[in-house]
């Protein structure tokens, strides 16, 4: 099975345009390398954190998508609360310049049980005033 996502990234409110974060993002047709700045460096790690697979990366076996495990299973609010808490954990331990906002986030299980619509509302660190909204819609292929 491989898992595909689909990701949008909208801002809730206006912010200013200081560079805050930034990152190196590569392209892997010229082998380029831009920098990435604020909300593009989060989004970038955020995509990275939620399509990477559990040992993919060498010694970090505790880096991958916490949702992988919840596919399949029985839609009920003890599952949802979970899914919750496993992106809370994985965020706050590997992307701590964003702050998720559980009660503002909405997770919605597609038919048949193969997937999930997220809306993911989070604020950045230093940017207090500011929620973002993370959609993604998680499903699995069968390869």
């Amino acid at each position: 099975m491989s898992y595909k996502l689909n990701v949008k990234l909208s801002k809730v409110s206006d912010t200013s345009a200081v560079a805050i974060y930034s990152d190196l993002e590569s392209n892997p047709v010229s082998n380029a390398r831009t920098q990435a700045v604020n909300m593009e460096a989060i989004k970038q790690s955020l995509d990275n954190l939620f399509t990477t697979e559990q040992y993919e990366r060498p010694f970090r076996p505790d880096y991958f998508n916490p949702l992988t495990n919840f596919i399949g299973e029985i839609d009920n609010q003890v599952t949802l609360n979970e899914m919750h808490t496993a992106i809370f954990d994985k965020i706050q331990r590997f992307e701590p310049r964003v702050v998720y906002n559980s009660a503002k986030s909405t997770i919605t299980p597609l038919p048949g049980g193969h997937g999930y619509q997220l809306d993911l509302a989070f604020n950045v660190v230093g940017l207090s005033n500011v929620i973002y909204n993370y959609s993604a819609v998680l499903y699995t292929t069968i390869t």
